[in-house]
């Protein structure tokens, strides 16, 4: 019998190491060129946005990370070189460190259409995950992507999406398996997009796992996409068009997505012990992923109302004796060392 909660996040899962392994919280007066570079691979046009460096773009204050949207003719380089004129300036990061499993969480704003005053038709702030590196690494990679949410339109709609291109055949005509928008959960859920959320996604080698404010609203077991993507770099960006939908004389320019952190949390490890009925304790166990994990006997009733995860490489096996109370909860998976 398996049991699962599968809304275990950092804040309620002691499996987690509550020092983020990577944040950026903004409280300086500068981005951080530790953390970010500024021009992802498509160098620096974006579908109709020419990314530039400046600080009418892309600026810290007040505790955010503020990437704005201006509507202005601004020059490019494309990705083959060219010079080109874009009728929209905006702002980028992508972080220097690429990224596999770990949680990944982001606070902050997405100013909605509210009739006159904030018409956003066409633009659409981001938070994903995407490999940025050099040219040559793209003729073995062809997709590699989680879209943690696309903000839609301006009107509620949002998505979280996977996508993936795995090699087939190594012949010297390389064929492609497309694995595209696996998980697409566009919703229109009446979240009210002026105040802050957290977005979520938890990235293991079984699962991806799509939360806002604590809450899972998305998942995949499909172990292809969970652990065949590759190592990604963080971005965040806002698109234009939105879906290939151009504004209209009414949307609302300028427009800034106002970000107050990045945090990426990783597993707590101990891949090497395996623990036994007689040597668990629930009071005492160190929350870690280990090789074998078996509970059960006279220690294998969990106590009322608490929260447990489990974690092990090669299994977590329940024996008679094991039992969840009414008002506690249990997380059990199979996990890698990859973190």
């Amino acid at each position: 019998m398996q049991f699962q909660c599968n809304s275990q996040v950092p804040q309620n899962d002691a499996n987690w190491n509550s020092t983020p392994y990577f944040a950026d919280e903004f409280n300086g007066t500068t981005v951080s060129t530790t953390n970010w570079n500024y021009s992802p691979p498509w160098e620096s046009c974006h579908q109709e946005t020419a990314l530039t460096t400046s600080t009418n773009n892309r600026y810290v204050s007040n505790g955010n990370l503020n990437l704005k949207i201006i509507k202005e003719n601004k020059t490019c380089v494309n990705p083959s070189g060219t010079t080109v004129t874009k009728p929209y300036s905006s702002g980028a990061v992508y972080s220097k460190q690429l990224f596999k499993y770990g949680y990944y969480e982001v606070l902050c704003k997405l100013p909605v259409d509210t009739g006159s005053t904030y018409n956003l038709k066409g633009i659409g702030p981001n938070f994903w995950l995407f490999p940025v590196p050099d040219t040559s690494y793209f003729g073995s990679v062809k997709k590699s992507e989680i879209d943690i949410f696309e903000f839609l339109n301006g009107n509620y709609t949002y998505s979280c999406n996977i996508h993936f291109q795995k090699l087939i055949t190594n012949t010297d005509t390389l064929n492609w398996d497309f694995g595209n928008n696996i998980i697409n959960s566009v919703t229109k859920k009446k979240i009210d997009f002026s105040v802050e959320h957290k977005f979520g996604c938890q990235w293991s080698p079984n699962t991806i796992i799509f939360y806002i404010d604590d809450k899972q609203i998305a998942t995949t077991d499909l172990r292809d996409y969970c652990s065949g993507l590759i190592p990604m770099n963080i971005i965040l960006d806002i698109n234009l068009p939105t879906e290939s939908i151009m504004p209209n004389s009414s949307t609302k320019f300028p427009y800034t997505y106002p970000i107050s952190y990045v945090r990426v949390y990783k597993l707590k490890m101990d891949c090497n012990t395996d623990v036994t009925p007689s040597a668990f304790n629930y009071s005492t166990f160190d929350n870690k992923v280990k090789r074998n994990i078996t509970v059960g006997g006279t220690q294998g009733l969990m106590p009322v109302n608490t929260t447990i995860s489990l974690r092990a490489v090669q299994a977590v096996t329940l024996n008679d004796g094991f039992e969840v109370p009414i008002g506690s909860e249990f997380f059990a998976s199979n996990n890698d060392c990859e973190y």
